[in-house]
C-alpha cells in the first residue's frame, strides 16, 4: 500500500511539473514592460523640456514688458518735467511782457520828458537793440533790472559793423526783469537798427 501511494504521488507531481509553463512567459513579458516604462519616461521628459522652453519664453517676454514699461514711465516723467518747466517759463515771460507793456504804455502816454544828461548805471552793462517802434522812437533792449538797470539810467548807443558809428545817448523809460524800453536823448546821429549795441559806457573805466 505504501509503495502504491508513493507511486501515485510521484505520478501527480510529474504531471504537474510537465503542465506548468508560466515562468518562461513571465521572463518574456518583463522586457516589454521595461520598454514601455522607458518610453513613458522619455515622453514625460520631452513634455518637461517643452514646458521649460515655454516658461523661459514667457519669462523673457515678461522681462521685456517690464523694461518697456520702465522706459515708458521714465519718458512720461521727463515729458512732465519739460511741460512744467515750459509752463513756468511761459508764466515768467508773460509776467515780464505785461510789466514791460505797462512801462511802455506809461512812456507812450508821456509819463515825463526824457531827461537830458548822463546817468549811467553803477555797473558795466551791455546789450542789444531787439525791437524798434518807428512811430514813437522807443526801442527795446535785451537787458533789464537783472543787470542793475532802472528807469532814468542812460546808455550809449552805437554800431560796430559794417562801420563803427556812435548813435547817441538813450534814457531808459521802462525797465522789466529781462528787458528795457529806451528813447534817444535828442536826435540820433543815424537811424537805429535791430542789433545795434548799448552799453553803460563806450570807453572802459
Amino acid at each position: 500500500m505504501r509503495k502504491t501511494a508513493t507511486a501515485l504521488v510521484l505520478v501527480v507531481l510529474g504531471a504537474g511539473l510537465a503542465g506548468a509553463e508560466p515562468a518562461p512567459a513571465k521572463k518574456a513579458e518583463a522586457p516589454k514592460g521595461l520598454e514601455d516604462a522607458i518610453q513613458i519616461i522619455r515622453a514625460q521628459q520631452e513634455d518637461l523640456a517643452r514646458l521649460r522652453a515655454s516658461l523661459k519664453k514667457e519669462v523673457d517676454r515678461n522681462q521685456a514688458l517690464l523694461k518697456e514699461t520702465a522706459a515708458l514711465r521714465d519718458r512720461t516723467v521727463a515729458a512732465e518735467i519739460v511741460r512744467r518747466t515750459a509752463l513756468d517759463r511761459t508764466a515768467q515771460l508773460e509776467k515780464q511782457v505785461a510789466e514791460l507793456a505797462r512801462e511802455l504804455a506809461r512812456a507812450r502816454a508821456g509819463a515825463g520828458p526824457v531827461r537830458v544828461g548822463k546817468a549811467p548805471p553803477p555797473n558795466d552793462v551791455e546789450g542789444l537793440v531787439k525791437r524798434i517802434d518807428e512811430k514813437t522812437g522807443l526801442f527795446t533792449i535785451d537787458v533789464g533790472s537783472d543787470a542793475g538797470l532802472a528807469v532814468g539810467h542812460t546808455l550809449e548807443v552805437f554800431r560796430l559793423k559794417p562801420t563803427p558809428k556812435y548813435l547817441g545817448t538813450a534814457s531808459l523809460v521802462g525797465v522789466a526783469k529781462k528787458e528795457s524800453v529806451a528813447k534817444m536823448q535828442g536826435r540820433a546821429k543815424g537811424p537805429l537798427q535791430i542789433g545795434d549795441q548799448v552799453a553803460s559806457r563806450i570807453l572802459p573805466r
